[in-house]
C-alpha cells in the first residue's frame, strides 16, 4: 500500500533513540500516523518540526498496519514560527486540538488549507495582531464545523427571525434573539461580534469572547464525552489574550 499527499507536521514524537512517530494532516488522507526511521537524527530532526509542509510517501504492507513515511520539505515554517513566543504558542494550540479532535485517516481537504494558510500567516512577516487572533479565533470556530458540530448562526433558534441576535443556546449551538433569550440570559452564551461581522478587526476582549464560545463547545461536545480536557496549551493561549485585556483596562 502506498500514497503520496502534501502533508502539514503536527508532532513527532520520540518511538527510539533515532525514530520517531510523526503525525501530519494531509490534504486527501486527512489526519495520519507512521513512523519514521531516522526522524530524530541531526540531519532531519527539523525537517519534522510542527508546522512544516511536507511532500510525504507512506508505504505499508498492508492498509490498517500503521506504516512509514519519507518525507521531503516543501515550506520550513517552523524556524520562522519560533521566532515569535505568540506565533509559537498558537501553533502548538493549532496542532493539539487538530489532533484531539479528529479521527485518523479521515479526509479534511478544507480543514487543511485553512491550516495551511494559518501557518503560513504566523511565520510570515507584517500581519497586524488583530488579523492573526480574528483567524485564530475563526480557525477554533470552522474546527467545529469540520468535526460535526457547526453553530447555527443564521436565525433565532426560537423564532426563526434574523435581527437583534446576542446569545448563543449553550445547548444547541444556535443563535438566540434579545427578546426570545432574556429570559435565560444568565445561562446564555453571549454572540461574538467577531462571528457576526466579516471585515470586523476584533480587539483583545472581542477576541476573547470569541475564544470563550468555542472553548466551551469544543470542551462540552468533543473533549468532556471522552472524559478529556481541552490541551494545556490552549488555556495558556486563552491565558495570554486575558493578560492583553487586563493590560489594555489597567
Amino acid at each position: 500500500m502506498k500514497w503520496e499527499d502534501v502533508g502539514m507536521v503536527l508532532s513527532a514524537r520520540k518511538f527510539s533513540e533515532r525514530d520517531a512517530i510523526v503525525t501530519v494532516l494531509t490534504r486527501e488522507h486527512g489526519l495520519w500516523r507512521a513512523m519514521v526511521k531516522g526522524a530524530l537524527s541531526h540531519k532531519h530532526r527539523a525537517l519534522y518540526e510542527p508546522g512544516n509542509l511536507l511532500l510525504a510517501r507512506w508505504n505499508a504492507r498492508l492498509a490498517e498496519h500503521m506504516g512509514n513515511f519519507s518525507c521531503e520539505l516543501l515550506e520550513q515554517n517552523a524556524a520562522m514560527i519560533m521566532q515569535d513566543k505568540l506565533s509559537l504558542s498558537m501553533l502548538g494550540a493549532m496542532t493539539a486540538l487538530l489532533e484531539g479532535c479528529f479521527e485518523e485517516r479521515d479526509p479534511h481537504p478544507v480543514l487543511f488549507e485553512w491550516v495551511k494558510a494559518m501557518v503560513e500567516m504566523l511565520a510570515g512577516a507584517g500581519t497586524p495582531a488583530a488579523e492573526i487572533w480574528k483567524r485564530y479565533a475563526l480557525f477554533e470556530k470552522f474546527l467545529l464545523a469540520e468535526a460535526g458540530y457547526g453553530l447555527d448562526l443564521s436565525r433565532c433558534a426560537a423564532t426563526g427571525g434574523v435581527e437583534n441576535l446576542v446569545y448563543i443556546s449553550p445547548k444547541t449551538g444556535r443563535a438566540v434573539s434579545a427578546e426570545a433569550g432574556a429570559p435565560y440570559h444568565g445561562r446564555m452564551l453571549s454572540f461574538p461580534r467577531l462571528y457576526k461581522e466579516e471585515g470586523f478587526m476584533p480587539k483583545s476582549a472581542e477576541t476573547l469572547d470569541a475564544l470563550r464560545v468555542s472553548g466551551y463547545f469544543l470542551t462540552h461536545w468533543l473533549y468532556a464525552p471522552r472524559d478529556r480536557n481541552l490541551p494545556p496549551v490552549r488555556q495558556r493561549l486563552v491565558e495570554w489574550i486575558e493578560k492583553e485585556c487586563l493590560l489594555v483596562s489597567a
